[in-house]
């Protein structure tokens, strides 16, 4: 079942509670001194009263409910749609974020790896490695590759 807000719920509380006066009589009466009264109840000592003819309420209740329900319904359809859009706005800025960094590191790599005077290198284990010509080259080709792919 549909969760219902506050106002919602208010507003239907509303509707049913006019709903039920309009079905109340009403009485019109002039008292001795000449003075209109409009009342629900009776004119007091049987004093000679019209009845008022009005409109019912149009208002149906079922009909307000189901409309509260749908327009209800369409809020939280167009709340969770904004969501999904901002929780992808934040996973590309958090993407963003890493392809800049991975692009720093691959300039970083490269940089050092085409320094002739560097002879050693860190492997994925932290372990010191000494840099090859061939090693040196895998090396150089690997981090223009993460260029590529991170710089753009």
């Amino acid at each position: 079942m549909a969760k219902l807000s506050i106002k919602s719920c208010f507003l239907v509380v509303t509707l049913f509670c006019m709903s039920l006066s309009s079905y109340a009589a009403m009485y019109k009466w002039v008292d001795g001194n000449g003075k209109t009264h409009y009342s629900s109840s009776p004119p007091p000592n049987q004093q000679k009263s019209k009845a008022i003819k009005y409109r019912k309420s149009h208002v149906n209740s079922k009909k307000a409910l189901d409309n509260v329900r749908k327009k209800n319904q369409a809020f939280e359809s167009r709340y969770n749609k904004n969501k999904e859009s901002r929780n992808k706005s934040a996973t590309a800025l958090k993407n963003k974020a890493i392809k800049k960094q991975n692009c720093e590191d691959a300039r970083s790599n490269l940089k050092g790896f085409n320094d002739p005077m560097n002879r050693y290198y860190l492997d994925d284990s932290g372990k010191k490695n000494e840099l090859s010509t061939k090693t040196r080259a895998e090396k150089i080709k690997v981090a223009r590759q993460q260029m590529k792919e991170n710089c753009q």
